[in-house]
């Protein structure tokens, strides 16, 4: 748990590559990994040591896996092993020099973890063995814990968090497994940290620049916080951020600890020097109005429901009349709606700015964007209510490729294959979670978004996965909304939020620019 760690602050070894999309994130981090790893055998030559040398942990999106295993293999010229752990595999005690893993797997691990742990401290009260023990002990030589809680229990040397903007969260499990994993060094990816507000960043910064040991330790308040929630319908909901972390002013950085965060950005804030050349990126706002029905099923739904689950219903209906069809008929499920609306915040969260507009009948829209990337000779893919888009593609005879988070890895893989390497294949249907992060899907120009997102930088990502380093065509976005809706405040709450995070970025850029200046390699 926290508070078990003997080094200083001045000891943490701890970075945040802030790198916008497809200026090489990955291959920075393979390159730390690598160089550490050659440095470690070394100094165990010279000082005529045999110290083994610890694994090396990756927290990535699972469509993201063979690129890291790819990239690993062929840079450190097929010296270093990875093992993969994919979802459902039994645990098992793991050899390779690099294990890589999804947040969801690593949080399993750690509710295992906490199993064991909360059992040993009951254990404890009855039996004074138990307390000779002491817990670091037990953990060292339970085999069956070490294999339910592998990726918790293992040490590491370094940890490298790809999209680490998932964790941003603290009160959430995923955040809290992170602050209590077991290793040396981190290493913290993301184009976009903070996707809601500045608050977001004090869980990295707290990872980056303070030692487990003079961490906050929330090992009892999680305790009381699980034992309260268990067993409740709605599931365990996140803690307090008080609760798990000692408060950080984000205000302070870049300024205090200038060196934790090095951001990176293809036009230079500092001298508007191009540093990665793109093609141009064309952006429009698509208008779709209602017609007659639709408006009476967006109003009934407006005036029938209250709380998140309006918010929910007003989204559905100004997609489609189809996603509400069971509400209208008073056969909803509420527990499923209350589960919904729980999940709305991170479910439905692009920047228009000054885009032009295009006002299209609700039956043309689809059917004319798609029609604009034939007559282009491009591809598109298509983000979000990927089962209308399903229906719709199949009647008029377009070959396309799915990706959803229902398929495993293999069909992820072949997805992205075919896209790219088969002309066949005119359109991709992707959903946002499953593909908006770590993919390269450069082969397509046209970047379809059925529904808009409470949080711009989502978007952003999805549609960087084709406008990056790489894409040779220029790229043209449409942005499917509906007027005299929520979509309305979906679009103002957006650019609120990009405010005070984009003028962070690009202080964090000009920090890392004067110290490029300051101190230039060689």
């Amino acid at each position: 748990m926290t508070g078990q760690g003997t080094q200083a602050d001045a000891m943490v070894q701890g970075n945040l590559l802030q790198y916008e999309m497809g200026l090489g994130k990955t291959h920075v981090a393979v390159g730390v990994l690598i160089c550490s790893r050659l440095f470690r055998a070394e100094i165990n030559k010279q000082l005529g040591l045999d110290i083994p040398l610890k694994p090396d942990l990756i927290i990535a999106p699972l469509s993201t896996h063979s690129h890291w295993a790819d990239h690993i293999t062929r840079l450190s010229g097929q010296e270093l092993t990875v093992e993969v752990w994919q979802s459902g595999k039994n645990p098992v005690l793991s050899n390779a020099n690099v294990i890589i893993a999804t947040v969801d797997t690593i949080r399993r691990h750690y509710s295992r973890f906490l199993d064991w742990f909360y059992a040993f401290q009951d254990w404890s009260k009855v039996d004074k063995r138990f307390v000779k023990l002491r817990w670091d002990r037990f953990v060292k030589h339970c085999e069956e814990l070490r294999e339910e809680a592998f990726l918790v229990v293992e040490p590491f040397n370094s940890t490298v968090i790809d999209e680490c903007q998932v964790v941003s969260n603290c009160g959430t499990q995923s955040g809290r497994t992170a602050l209590s994993l077991n290793n040396d060094n981190i290493l913290e990816l993301s184009g976009t940290p903070a996707q809601n507000s500045l608050d977001e960043l004090q869980i990295h910064f707290t990872l980056t620049t303070i030692h487990a040991s003079r961490r906050k330790d929330f090992s009892i308040a999680e305790r009381k916080h699980r034992e309260f929630y268990q067993g409740s319908s709605g599931g365990i909901p996140p803690m307090k951020p008080t609760d798990v972390l000692d408060f950080v002013d984000v205000q302070k950085f870049p300024y205090t600890y200038p060196e934790c965060i090095i951001t990176r950005k293809a036009v230079c804030p500092n001298t508007g020097q191009v540093l990665v050349a793109l093609p141009r990126l064309h952006e429009y706002i698509v208008k779709v109005q209602l017609n007659e029905q639709e408006r009476w099923n967006y109003d009934y739904m407006s005036q029938t429901t209250r709380g998140f689950v309006r918010i929910l219903r007003q989204r559905q209906s100004a997609l489609h009349p189809v996603l509400v069809r069971n509400a209208l008929l008073g056969s909803s499920n509420r527990k499923k709606e209350v589960f919904l609306a729980d999940d709305l915040s991170s479910l439905y969260n692009v920047h228009p700015g000054d885009a032009p507009f295009f006002h299209l009948p609700s039956n043309a829209t689809i059917r004319g964007a798609i029609r604009e990337v034939k007559h282009e000779e491009g591809q598109s893919h298509e983000w979000e209510q990927q089962h209308l888009a399903h229906i719709y593609e199949d009647r008029n005879k377009i070959k396309y490729v799915q990706f959803d988070g229902r398929m495993n890895l293999r069909e992820r893989d072949d997805a992205l294959n075919d896209i790219a390497n088969d002309s066949e294949y005119e359109v991709m249907l992707i959903s946002m979670k499953a593909g908006g992060v770590g993919l390269n899907i450069t082969a397509c120009n046209h970047v379809i978004v059925f529904d808009p997102w409470w949080n711009p930088y989502v978007e952003e990502q999805a549609i960087a996965r084709a406008y990056r380093r790489g894409q040779t065509r220029d790229v043209h976005v449409y942005r499917i909304v509906c007027p005299k809706s929520i979509e309305d405040r979906i679009l103002k709450v957006k650019e609120e939020k990009k405010i005070a995070i984009d003028a962070f970025t690009d202080e964090c850029a000009r920090v890392t620019h004067t110290q490029d200046v300051n101190e230039p390699l060689g």
